[in-house]
């Protein structure tokens, strides 16, 4: 069942992608909101996740919530994993999305009516 989620979750991510590729970032959110949506059933199904299945979901999660704009959900999905310990390939994903989600908030404070403001 988990298994399956995770499936759907995918197939959601690339379909967000394309929609990304296309120029359609309002339909990319939409998809990769229904993504998440997916990914956190899986995580819930495996309540008593092990390594490196945890990890894995998480980090899937976290860049799913990275490409919705959820930049608090994506540090706190990316911190909580990286505290159980993940494999040092993992570890190094989580914290270039915590990085990347920085970097996201900061560029969106910036923001004006859809132009980047000149920092003051």
């Amino acid at each position: 069942m988990a298994r399956d989620l995770h499936r759907k979750a995918t197939d959601f991510a690339e379909r967000a992608l394309v929609c990304r590729m296309r120029g359609n970032s309002e339909g990319a959110r939409r998809v990769s909101e229904d993504a998440l949506k997916y990914e956190f059933a899986a995580i819930e199904e495996l309540a008593d996740l092990v390594e490196p299945t945890c990890s894995a979901l998480h980090r899937s999660a976290s860049a799913l919530a990275l490409g919705c704009g959820l930049h608090g959900n994506t540090e706190e999905l990316a911190k909580a994993v990286l505290a159980r310990n993940p494999p040092p390939s993992v570890a190094e994903q989580l914290r270039d999305l915590v990085r990347r989600s920085h970097a996201g908030e900061n560029l969106e404070n910036r923001e004006i009516n859809g132009r980047i403001a000149c920092p003051h």
